[in-house]
């Protein structure tokens, strides 16, 4: 990426050769896609620090972009050891290490890659979730974490307040063991079905295994549950409940399959599922895929099965629910 500190959004798109410190690099200054001259590290900017109320507004936000990557150059000239991501990040006003400046920028360019491969312009970042973002994404040196950042930051950019302070300082805090085993647990979710409308409201299927100790043949143990617990994201406390009248049914997407359950007796039934997602927990759920596990909809099948419920499953008739942004 060295060279962007060089370009300018009045730059000419010709200037493709830039003494850096001294050494003369080759850079490709012009992104795919973009024909406003801005470096990779300028669009960063742009889509960090957009401007709302300007009559221009794609003027003013080029203006500002530039305003910013002049000053990030001087901060480079100035400190040697300093990367250029990080002289932006410094000229944005936010401090930290070249390998804290490595991990937001990675974040911000997936980001900007998910919106571009989507053919959406992010409307920007709120200041508040900006600065929660850039704080919270300075830590994750795991490609898993950086990936739920990137994914985080497409759909809090394209719709801005979707996501949380509290959901961000969650994932702040995660792992990368803890991240993956958060997206497990997410491909054993299920979503329930209204008339034709498939409802963003995971219900958790964990079937206990005869060890008591794990759940789904063993796909995710108890150690798993309160780890994730203890982050906020889901409550074993708590019990979701789906009331079936005599002969009636309810319906539940799981992976690929359109899961139908039926109450076969003349009494009502009730099914239910634990641990529930949190808000955290649900707002998390929209960066992975959910129902993805392999043989969902057996262990649905089993729940039911206990409390006298039919179940029915019709292959391949839907895709795998995804919340993800990118």
């Amino acid at each position: 990426m060295s060279g962007d500190l060089n370009q300018s959004a009045s730059a000419s798109a010709e200037a493709n050769a830039v003494k850096l410190s001294g050494n003369t690099v080759n850079v490709n200054l012009s992104p795919v896609g973009t024909s406003d001259g801005l470096g990779a590290l300028a669009r960063i900017v742009r889509l960090v620090n957009p401007v709302y109320y300007e009559r221009r507004e794609a003027e003013a936000r080029a203006i500002r972009a530039e305003s910013i990557m002049s000053a990030a150059k001087l901060i480079y000239d100035e400190f040697p050891n300093m990367s250029e991501r990080r002289a932006v990040m410094e000229a944005m006003g936010y401090r930290m290490t070249n390998e804290q400046a490595d991990n937001v920028v990675e974040v911000l360019e997936e980001a900007q890659e998910n919106l571009d491969s989507q053919g959406k312009e992010g409307k920007g970042l709120l200041p508040e979730a900006r600065d929660a973002i850039v704080e919270g994404s300075k830590a994750a040196y795991d490609d898993t974490v950086r990936s739920m950042w990137a994914r985080l930051v497409t759909g809090e950019s394209i719709q801005p307040g979707s996501f949380s302070k509290r959901t961000m300082s969650v994932l702040s805090d995660m792992g990368p063991g803890d991240a993956q085993m958060f997206e497990v647990l997410c491909s054993m979710c299920v979503m329930p079905v209204y008339g034709n409308i498939i409802e963003f409201s995971p219900y958790v299927i964990l079937h206990e295994d005869e060890s008591a100790t794990s759940f789904n043949d063993g796909a995710f143990t108890y150690g798993n549950r309160c780890a994730l617990e203890s982050f906020g994201l889901i409550d074993s406390s708590v019990t979701r409940f789906v009331k079936l009248e005599p002969r009636g049914v309810t319906v539940f997407v799981a992976g690929r399959e359109l899961v139908t359950l039926e109450n076969g007796t003349e009494s009502e039934i009730k099914f239910s599922t634990s641990p529930v997602l949190t808000r955290s927990g649900i707002e998390l759920a929209r960066l992975c895929e959910v129902g993805s596990k392999d043989g969902l909809s057996y262990f649905l099948a089993k729940k039911a099965s206990e409390i006298d419920l039919i179940s029915r499953s019709n292959v391949q008739r839907v895709s795998v629910i995804s919340g993800r942004h990118g």
